[in-house]
């Protein structure tokens, strides 16, 4: 890390991350609700949702795999 960030690597990162570290911890999250997605509501987005797959994609925004596995997610659903 040092080579690729000459002089802007702190000399000690464990110190460093340490300090953060211990307020970072007394402040976690718990989730107690899970949001399911209701069919009724996302249904308006299933025709477009093909077309913004295949845009980014063409735009070089998304991988081909990654739109062949949204475009099966699509098509399974």
């Amino acid at each position: 890390m040092t080579a690729a960030f000459s002089g802007r690597v702190p000399a000690r990162p464990d110190a460093s991350a340490r300090d953060h570290e211990t307020p970072a911890a007394g402040h976690m999250v718990r989730i107690r609700l899970v949001l399911r997605p209701d069919p009724a509501r996302t249904a308006r987005h299933t025709a477009p949702y093909p077309k913004l797959v295949d845009e980014l994609e063409r735009r070089g925004r998304w991988p081909g795999a990654l739109a062949a596995h949204a475009r099966a997610r699509t098509e399974s659903r």
